[in-house]
């Protein structure tokens, strides 16, 4: 019954004539308005709530292209630094790192012509070691990219972010190691690439994973820093707090319509939470070193 009124709701809401009022007031005041898309998984079955199916995600990506002007995260960013001509910008990014975004992803995206940015974490990079999130939540092992993977991302036009060297919650982790993650993650990516890496996105992404030291250190690594905790960007944008918004297996189509829409109500923010205890190993690393 939830379910059905939820439903309803989302449908009267995009049936309402209001999002196109908006777009035109928006478009009066000359600020471009951008939804970025963030993603972790694509690939069957999709039974984690962060993973989306293969055909879901096909259909998405058609739906933004055929609705929406799909940019880069960096021209996106770019055109709403200032006001001027509104549009309707959406952008595709992915967080982690993992395999199957070079496997199963971008070929769908490379298919449609869609740009997007892969956020790493370096130290994971080609490595068995799981993420602190896929422990906290016992999932089986999960192929991560490699070098050569990301090498052939880059290859076909798609931009590459840090995501931190090891997937470290700068909400808790001293400002000296936050530093060192965040400049040895562009670091490593710029030799072994051999491009400017301008993007950042914050491990976890809720406001508390971003203290205002640990977003001063980013914006000095970067030019673009990203969140994930939901929400749109209008002119003039915050580009050391790219609001994100993250779509998981539990987003269905109806669901994605409305959210690139401004639905107001279903939940948008980051599923993943940085485990206790691996917060606690974080903020003390020499009790947990033997």
């Amino acid at each position: 019954m939830k379910r059905a009124v939820k439903q309803a709701l989302m449908s009267a809401y995009l049936a309402s004539g209001w999002t196109p009022v908006r777009d035109r007031l928006y478009a009066r005041l000359g600020r471009s308005r951008l939804t970025v898309l963030c993603y972790h998984q694509v690939t069957d079955p999709a039974n984690d709530y962060s993973t989306v199916g293969t055909a879901a995600f096909r259909e998405q990506m058609q739906f933004i292209k055929d609705h929406y002007s799909v940019v880069s995260l960096t021209d996106g960013v770019a055109a709403l630094r200032t006001l001027g001509i509104a549009g309707r910008l959406v952008a595709v990014t992915f967080d982690d790192g993992y395999r199957d975004n070079a496997a199963v992803a971008a070929p769908i995206l490379q298919s449609l012509g869609l740009p997007a940015c892969f956020f790493v974490c370096t130290d994971l990079i080609g490595s068995t070691r799981p993420f602190p999130h896929d422990l906290a939540q016992c999932r089986p092992p999960q192929e991560h990219l490699t070098w050569a993977d990301l090498r052939s991302l880059v290859s076909a036009g798609f931009e590459i972010g840090s995501h931190t060297c090891s997937h470290a919650d700068l909400g808790v982790l001293p400002l000296p190691e936050a530093e060192a993650e965040l400049r040895r993650s562009r670091e490593h990516l710029e030799q072994e690439l051999g491009v400017h890496v301008r993007s950042f996105a914050f491990p976890y992404g809720h406001r508390r994973n971003m203290r205002p030291d640990t977003v001063a250190a980013a914006r000095r690594e970067y030019e673009i820093c990203c969140s994930a905790y939901g929400g749109h960007n209008t002119a003039p944008i915050d580009a050391s707090n790219v609001r994100r918004v993250v779509i998981s297996t539990g987003v269905t189509f109806l669901a994605f319509r409305a959210i690139l829409e401004g639905w107001p109500i279903l939940r948008r923010n980051n599923p993943y939470r940085a485990h206790p205890e691996t917060s606690q190993q974080t903020r003390e690393p020499e009790k947990t070193a033997t």
